[in-house]
């Protein structure tokens, strides 16, 4: 087997949360458009990122999630992704991705093991988010990605919607989490594999 080495001297190594690194480049970019969603036409400048990202750090805050809890996603690709994951590492969380075509059988798996305390899921997959957090008692809030932002709807009691997390007036002088870049984790990748060896061994 060929191993190839890079001429180039190593990356360092990081000495801050990848949060604050990431805050950096949505600031330094800030008039710029990040993202534009094919389907909709919305899009987002990095400066909205950068704001929404907080909004979602301070409704979390406001939620009581706090360092080292966990965020659960069942959504599609969409503006709210980046928004979700960056406010979540603000607070000093890990975001767990859960695919959107698992089972209720396989997302209540994933919200148990990963100890879930809140969950955001686009609209389409909210009945089966509900029907599995039924049996997870560390699930206390979801939060739905609306089909329509400009006319959400208004859900049961434990569900919000995404619009009032970003209506959140942001609070950037909020109180720094201490987070051990060797120590801490920001995502908790899952796979269909994983749920299902669970599964096979009962």
């Amino acid at each position: 087997m060929t191993i190839f080495k890079s001429t180039f001297p190593p990356l360092p190594t990081p000495d801050r949360p990848f949060s604050y690194a990431l805050l950096d480049a949505l600031w330094m970019h800030r008039e710029r458009t990040a993202v534009i969603d094919a389907e909709t036409k919305r899009s987002a400048t990095f400066q909205d990122l950068f704001l929404q990202s907080f909004s979602v750090a301070t409704y979390l805050e406001k939620q009581h999630f706090h360092h080292g809890d966990v965020v659960c996603t069942v959504m599609h690709n969409s503006l709210e992704n980046f928004p979700i994951f960056l406010g979540t590492a603000l607070q000093g969380g890990a975001l767990s991705g859960a695919s959107f075509a698992f089972t209720e059988y396989e997302l209540q798996y994933q919200f148990k093991d990963c100890k879930a305390k809140i969950v955001f899921c686009n609209e389409l997959y909210l009945f089966k988010v509900l029907k599995a957090a039924q049996q997870c008692p560390s699930v206390q809030l979801i939060i739905v990605i609306p089909e329509d932002p400009e006319n959400p709807k208004t859900y049961q009691f434990g569900v919000t919607s995404m619009t009032d997390v970003l209506n959140c007036q942001p609070n950037f002088y909020s109180r720094k989490v201490d987070v051990d870049i060797h120590r801490d984790i920001v995502t908790m990748p899952y796979s269909r594999s994983a749920v299902f060896l669970h599964y096979f061994n009962g």
